[in-house]
């Protein structure tokens, strides 16, 4: 099936997305979609502040994550979970306790 020329483009999509997965880059984009952002702006004001503090204060990132996971914003439950899984600002844990 490989060497079929017609699954060649679906090849290539299925490879860069390995690829993203292997440089730590989230398979979907890093915002959520429209109608995500209208249902909880509070929860989503909080994942916005939190990004823009993983870089210079994780703790307070993830305490605002936290709040915004607590509101059921799960783009905020995605990066929380990323920065646990990979220890990005926090300590790694990955046992789920």
């Amino acid at each position: 099936m490989s060497a079929n020329s017609e699954f060649k483009a679906i090849k290539n999509a299925v490879i860069a997305e390995a690829s993203k997965l292997a440089m730590e880059a989230p398979a979907f984009g890093d915002e959520p979609p429209e109608e995500t952002q209208k249902q909880n702006r509070e929860a989503m004001r909080l994942y916005r502040q939190a990004k823009g503090l993983l870089e210079t204060d994780p703790r307070e990132a993830v305490r605002l994550l936290v709040k915004s996971v607590g509101q059921g914003y799960e783009w905020a439950q995605y990066r929380l979970g990323k920065m646990l899984l990979y220890g990005q600002g926090v300590e790694r844990d990955t046992d789920g306790s």
